[in-house]
């Protein structure tokens, strides 16, 4: 059985060491992985503090039926 969180990681890695060796930027960067970070946080503090919260740069929470 293969475990998807070490296959994966194993390919991200894999993938940047390629990239290093290749000149390139990798498939996953640094903001990308920011990015899922600021996500999962907001989503611990929404649960934490029961509201929304806005993710990313200029997010607005919105309220009401045409939100």
């Amino acid at each position: 059985r293969v475990d998807p969180t070490v296959h994966y990681h194993g390919l991200q890695i894999a993938d940047f060491l390629r990239a290093a060796r290749e000149g390139r930027p990798p498939a996953v960067t640094g903001d990308d992985g920011r990015a899922v970070v600021e996500l999962f946080t907001a989503i611990y503090q929404s649960c934490r503090d029961r509201r929304p919260v806005a993710v990313g740069v200029g997010c607005e929470v919105r309220d009401g039926p045409d939100a």
